[in-house]
């Protein structure tokens, strides 16, 4: 067979597409595997990735009173934020659920977190009714963190899962978790089973309790 310089550069151009392509899927599920899951998550749930430089918190958020902290990872969408932030002593993983009530701020913190991002609001102590093992209870208004206290969200929730309903945010603090696509469906699931069970708080105005 006689020899060909352009069956030579065929199979040259074959081959390092070859190693190109590999090396372009070595780098999806190593370098940048959490790029593409959360990618992927977001397809699924309909939300965005925000890039570090353009990604804020609304100027009314109750998280603005945390520590100055460096947004890492901010997907949001449809009425929900997930939100990696990370300060000098904390790393916070949080959802944020847009919801329609106005509430006092009102929070269970889980017993076993070393830290959780309803610190940062030096909210009252209350005392529980249904003790506390697993959750502290914690808000502004004794009415409408009696009502939390009360309601089914301590059942739902998690002993590692924080929840602060502030304003129109359920805030759910994830952050002794991975910041993940397993975690997001998680997480997702159970800031909407807790919105549909929520209870009106008393002090909330009028044409929110018709």
């Amino acid at each position: 067979m006689q020899f060909s310089w352009w069956m030579l550069l065929g199979l040259l151009a074959i081959a390092a597409g070859s190693i190109g392509v590999t090396w372009l899927l070595a780098l999806r599920w190593t370098r940048y595997r959490r790029f593409y899951q959360l990618q992927d998550a977001c397809r699924t749930h309909g939300l965005a990735v925000v890039p570090r430089e353009r990604a804020a918190l609304p100027g009314d958020s109750a998280l603005g009173r945390l520590a100055p902290f460096r947004i890492r990872w901010f997907l949001t969408g449809g009425g929900i934020t997930l939100l990696r932030a990370q300060s000098t002593l904390q790393t916070y993983n949080l959802l944020i659920l847009q919801i329609p009530t106005d509430w006092p701020a009102s929070a269970l913190r889980p017993v076993r977190a070393a830290t959780c991002c309803i610190d940062a609001l030096e909210l009252f102590s209350y005392p529980s009714t249904r003790g506390v093992e697993r959750f502290t209870l914690h808000g502004v208004d004794p009415s409408a963190a009696r009502r939390l206290d009360a309601s089914q969200a301590r059942g739902l929730l998690p002993p590692d899962i924080g929840l602060l309903i502030v304003g129109h945010e359920l805030i759910i603090d994830f952050s002794e978790r991975p910041f993940d696509a397993i975690e997001f469906d998680r997480m997702i699931a159970l800031a909407r089973q807790l919105a549909g069970i929520l209870p009106v708080p008393r002090s909330a105005p009028a044409e929110q309790t018709a």
